[in-house]
């Protein structure tokens, strides 16, 4: 097996190049970025690239990329090196994993043309080579002198690029208002804010950033010198005014430890039409598992658990569990990816890391990748998906005593969600709860003869009791239908035409599992309730600042809400960092009773 698809790195060497070159060797070799040849002006961009970045599955998201913007010209690459050496960027570059891309201006001068072309780059940062521009998660902009007029007078406002930022250390410059073609009144578009840290600038240039949409309001404090102005509604944006004098190699270092790294843009695309059709991105904070009191352990050297043939995955536990000092056991969240998305990924951007902190819950998240999907042929095999991910749990409570048995909860995204209702249908005496997000359904739908139907889990699935919280992307791509619960039963089975389909039989599921009645697909009604399509209780929306989680809930014969459906309304197919607060907020109240297995509901 290919040791780099088991780590997410691809153990690269370090390079630096004119941006002209990568694009003519990408040209060649793979035919890409023809499209982008003719906007890049040689000897204007200059990329090193570090060493051992990451780029397998999804996890290419977590390279950084820090644009620098210089005024300076460069005759030659040896020019251009020295001052990627004076900045002190390629030796962070490389601890952190990611590139620098050295930007000077197109004529010599700032102009809208410059702004253009830097939106053209981050575009194709986002849609082709992770492992060379960071990806959309990190992009850190950089500059000085009129480096800096360039942020103060472009991204300030070119929402384009603004959304894109996890933010900004600019050292001086000036604020030049009527320098930029565009500006908010030209669409009637606002400017998103974006987290800047300001070294030595005038007022008007700070207004200008306090100006921006999202730092309305924003609670102003003091702090050693430093005056930070948050964002009321997002922490993650915030403006920093430093009056301190430091040059742009301290400035990098000290910045980046303190405020930068500490901010990420999640993709979230919650269709809101933003600039002309751009992708949505959240700004969002986020610190390191250490900063929340809690040790990663990484397995990451091909150990296999026995039974299966996992062999990478990443443990987030409370520090106090470790040392023997927890209060009682913890409880535990087993964590499934997406389709090629890494586990890492949905720890940090589905707001988990957070939640382990701030709760001392334990998160355990599996790859699972190249085991293939459990369908209704291999139902009686013992190396089944299902049954191996049930013993690598099973290895995960022996291995830590602390973790609490009795409170363990099954959650996971897209193909993830698809593998927690399988884990919730034949191995659900694990489970206190299960938490299906943009994955309600069953494998095999699609292919005739392989497809898990209802049936196939009267026959061989556990029929205990086990408590859903089911979430649905309101636009998920994958599917047509754009409103409630629609766009994921599929109703009615493309083979069969019966009342299969994998959304729909999964929802059955559940209902039997939790003494419901099962619903056929002439029962659904979306005349009388439009937007679920049969009655529950409707519960208060719940308002982040991206968008808004329509929810309700049923409740069995004894009054204790057993299914509960979330739609996240206008988000695409995406992750998104309110997830696990969504989760913790139903399962944290059921446990499982270890003698007579069924499940306990708190209150």
């Amino acid at each position: 097996m290919d040791y780099s698809r088991k780590t997410g790195r691809i153990g690269n060497p370090s390079v630096f190049l004119p941006a002209e070159e990568l694009f003519r060797r990408m040209k060649e070799e793979t035919g890409d970025f023809s499209r982008y040849m003719e906007d890049v002006a040689e000897g204007t961009y200059w990329i090193y690239r570090g060493k051992d970045v990451y780029g397998t599955y999804s996890y290419g998201r977590r390279n950084t990329c820090f644009w620098v913007f210089s005024d300076r010209r460069f005759s030659s690459l040896e020019e251009a090196k020295a001052y990627l050496d004076y900045t002190g960027l390629a030796p962070l570059t490389d601890r952190i994993r990611g590139s620098v891309v050295i930007v000077t201006p197109v004529t010599g001068e700032w102009t809208q043309k410059d702004a253009d072309a830097v939106m053209i780059l981050q575009r194709m940062a986002i849609d082709c080579l992770l492992d060379w521009f960071g990806s959309f998660g990190r992009n850190y902009l950089i500059g000085e002198g009129k480096g800096a007029d360039f942020i103060h007078d472009f991204v300030c406002t070119s929402p384009e690029i603004a959304i894109r930022t996890a933010g900004a250390l600019v050292l001086g410059g000036e604020r030049h208002p009527d320098r930029a073609k565009f500006n908010n009144s030209s669409f009637g578009l606002s400017v998103p804010a974006f987290p800047a840290y300001l070294i030595d600038v005038k007022p008007n240039t700070l207004s200008a950033y306090l100006g921006l949409s999202g730092m309305e309001n924003a609670v102003r404090t003091e702090k050693r010198g430093l005056v930070a102005y948050t964002s009321v509604s997002q922490e993650a944006l915030q403006t920093v005014s430093d009056c301190s004098e430091m040059t742009l190699p301290e400035a990098v270092q000290t910045v980046y430890d303190s405020f930068l790294r500490m901010r990420m843009r999640i993709p979230v695309s919650p269709g809101r039409n933003h600039f002309l059709d751009a992708e949505y991105f959240a700004p969002y904070l986020m610190l390191s598992p250490e900063e929340y009191g809690l040790t990663e352990i990484c397995h990451e050297d091909g150990e296999t658990v026995d039974g299966t043939v996992i062999c990478r995955w990443y443990e987030y536990l409370p520090e106090e569990a470790l040392s023997g000092k927890a209060d009682g056991k913890i409880p535990v969240i087993l964590l499934l990816h997406g389709h090629c998305d890494d586990p890492r990924s949905l720890v940090e951007q589905c707001g988990f890391l957070k939640l382990a902190g701030k709760e001392r819950i334990a998160v355990i998240a599996p790859d699972h990748q190249e085991i293939p999907d459990t369908s209704a042929e291999d139902l009686h095999r013992d190396m089944t998906k299902v049954r191996q991910i049930g013993r690598f749990l099973e290895h995960v409570l022996k291995t830590y005593p602390f973790l609490d048995a009795e409170r363990v909860y099954v959650t996971g995204f897209s193909r993830g969600g698809l593998n927690t209702c399988l884990q919730a249908f034949f191995e659900s005496g694990r489970y206190a709860a299960a938490a299906p997000l943009s994955g309600l359904g069953l494998f095999g739908v699609g292919t005739a003869g392989t497809a898990l139907t209802y049936g196939d889990w009267l026959k061989t699935g556990n029929s205990c009791s086990l408590p859903a919280y089911i979430l649905v992307c309101g636009r998920d791509s994958v599917f047509a239908d754009r409103f409630g619960l629609r766009s994921r039963l599929k109703l009615i089975s493309g083979y069969t035409r019966d009342t299969a389909g994998g959304a729909s039989d999964a929802l059955n599921i559940f209902r039997t599992m939790n003494g419901l009645p099962v619903l056929s697909a002439e029962e659904y009604d979306f005349e009388r309730y439009p937007f679920w399509g049969f009655p529950m209780e409707e519960l208060p929306c719940v308002q982040t600042p991206d968008l808004l989680f329509r929810k309700g809930e049923i409740r069995n014969g004894t009054g204790e809400p057993v299914l509960r459906f979330s739609v996240a309304e206008g988000l695409e197919h995406a992750l998104y960092y309110a997830y696990a607060d969504e989760v913790w907020d139903f399962c944290r109240h059921f446990s499982r009773d270890p003698e007579t297995g069924t499940v306990l509901y708190s209150g």
